[in-house]
């Protein structure tokens, strides 16, 4: 179960505030920055404006990882400085899974 990337961001205004779960692979990390993880995350869906999630998270997954996230979706967040996100799962839960199984 769970959504794509690209529907997370198609359906973000009626999903906005609501637990969702997404799968993909860990593409950068950024660990430690305002006292969270910082984790991008693709699944091969969506275009340029729409392929890329960030979860703000206390785990630390490694680039290249399966993982299964889930979280609140926050939508048209500012962080100032020129971090702002169309959507974005704060304080996500990621769960690690062996070998690409989505299972």
């Amino acid at each position: 179960g769970g959504k794509t990337i690209f529907e997370l961001y198609a359906e973000k205004d009626a999903l906005s505030g609501t637990p969702v779960k997404v799968r993909g692979i860990v593409v950068k990390v950024n660990a430690g920055i305002m006292r969270k993880n910082w984790v991008h995350l693709r699944d091969g869906t969506g275009g340029m404006d729409s392929n890329d999630l960030t979860i703000t998270t206390a785990n630390l997954p490694k680039v290249g990882d399966t993982v299964i996230v889930e979280g609140d979706l926050h939508t048209d967040i500012d962080f100032g400085a020129g971090y702002a996100f169309s959507i974005i799962i704060e304080d996500g839960v990621i769960t690690v899974k062996p070998d690409g199984i989505f299972q």
